[in-house]
């Protein structure tokens, strides 16, 4: 429960009347309940106007009223992601983008077209409950993306949480899988010649982290 101060105080209980909701025994009474009617009719206005109360806890809509804080633009989900994902091409991330838009099409499956605004912790359970048949693997790429997405329309200002959605959330690991590789495949690997500087690096990284194991593995 929130409370909204006015300029009117009054010196004992005495002088407002719980029944009628009004001040009494003082000179001023008339002019002060005048007042406040009018304070209250104007507060009523603004919370009629407010679109989607729902979204908004009792500090929020209180700040409305008070004119310290405007009402969100309302985006759904499927427009954030959809912004978000174009956003991911024109960096070039073709991959990563074609791999979000797997994940917009299952959170559209399971949770709808709901608003940024709505999402709650319960929404992410909702969502982790309608993956239930998929892997752990593909739940967690499902949930990470998800996530990174709404971070993002934390820090663009699209959205604000008392609690974060994904406060509660245990993103599930991937099931590990132990692969033995030939030499031939380990020297494909090495031989692979390619111009894209992070391939290159993929590359690299996965042949001499593969042989250190290895030497180590052997010490």
């Amino acid at each position: 429960m929130r409370y909204i101060t006015t300029e009117f105080e009054i010196d004992d209980l005495f002088q407002f009347d719980n029944k009628s909701r009004r001040v009494v025994c003082r000179k001023d009474d008339k002019i002060i309940n005048q007042r406040l009617i009018y304070i209250l009719s104007e507060y009523q206005k603004k919370l009629d106007e407010i679109e989607n109360k729902h979204i908004y806890n009792c500090s929020q809509i209180k700040e409305i009223l008070e004119g310290k804080q405007k009402e969100e633009k309302l985006s759904t989900v499927k427009e954030y992601m959809e912004m978000y994902i174009r956003k991911l091409r024109k960096e070039g991330r073709e991959g990563y983008a074609k791999m979000n838009e797997n994940t917009l099409k299952k959170i559209l499956q399971i949770t709808g077209n709901i608003t940024l605004q709505s999402i709650s912790p319960l929404t992410i359970n909702s969502f982790i409950n309608g993956m239930s048949k998929l892997s752990n693997t593909t739940k967690g790429i499902n949930l990470r993306h998800f996530k990174a997405c709404i971070n993002d329309a934390i820090r663009n200002g699209f959205v604000k949480y008392d609690v974060h959605p994904f406060a509660l959330t245990k993103i599930p690991r991937s099931n590990v899988r132990l692969l033995d590789l030939t030499i031939d495949e380990l020297i494909r690997i090495k031989s692979i010649n390619t111009k894209q500087k992070k391939l290159s690096l993929a590359r690299d990284f996965f042949y001499y982290h593969f042989i250190s194991e290895e030497l180590i593995w052997r010490t």
